[in-house]
């Protein structure tokens, strides 16, 4: 009885040791490795859509990120536009100061950073396709409120 106790107790340590080793790994996607620059923790992910009438694709994801002081907002591209220099804009703001970072950019605009100790936080992303047109526009209302 001892024996199957112990195979027993060895096989869920096993599981739960494999677990927390693998666990951090499939977590540490883009987002995890470095932030793009932000630093703190992330909070939010904000997922952007093509424009179609069938409903597009993703196409980039904004990551949010907190240190206790300022949010931090990064916009990274997924999908055709991947490695390739398209137009995109981001931008984060409170009630009293918005910061934004537009351009032409081949994986990601950003890291755009403001102080929010005590505010609330908007963010708005838009993006534009190899062919000019644009792909998406997202702002969000207030939130993350510190």
């Amino acid at each position: 009885m001892k024996k199957h106790k112990i195979t027993r107790s060895l096989a869920t340590a096993t599981l739960l040791l494999g677990v927390g080793v693998v666990a951090p790994i499939a977590t540490a996607g883009p987002a995890a490795a470095g932030g793009y620059g932000c630093n703190g923790t992330l909070i939010d992910t904000l997922p952007h859509y093509a424009y179609t009438v069938e409903g597009g694709g993703r196409v980039a994801t904004t990551y949010i990120y907190w240190d206790g002081t300022y949010n931090c907002v990064v916009n990274v591209k997924q999908g055709s536009t991947y490695g390739v220099s398209t137009r995109m804009e981001l931008s984060i703001g409170t009630s009293t100061e918005l910061q934004g970072d537009p351009g032409h950019f081949k994986y990601y605009a950003g890291p755009v950073k403001i102080y929010a100790k005590g505010k609330c936080i908007k963010t708005e992303a838009t993006g534009w396709g190899t062919n000019g047109h644009e792909l998406y526009q997202d702002s969000t209302g207030w939130m993350h409120c510190s």
